[in-house]
């Protein structure tokens, strides 16, 4: 009986760069979403990390960095917006 070739999983490194980018793009699609509903202003922190908890399952600490991230990219937003 022959021995069946073994599955080979992809490189770690191109594994982790798929999933780096997989993240990235989720981010900037909610970092979108949230520029649309918050258009006239992002709610107070607490309540900003209250509903990224409930509404994407972020911990606290996920949630307070998405919403710096999304404080500096809605900057920017407004800046180049007609």
């Amino acid at each position: 009986m022959l021995a069946a070739a073994p599955r080979h999983s992809p490189e770690p490194g191109r594994r982790d760069r798929r999933l780096r980018a997989l993240r990235g793009d989720i981010e900037v699609r909610l970092i979108v979403h949230y520029a649309q509903e918050w258009r006239d202003g992002r709610p107070s922190t607490q309540a900003c990390i209250n509903q990224l908890q409930r509404e994407q399952g972020f911990t606290a600490k996920r949630a307070l960095r998405f919403r710096t991230v999304f404080d500096q990219c809605f900057d920017i937003i407004r800046a180049i917006e007609p």
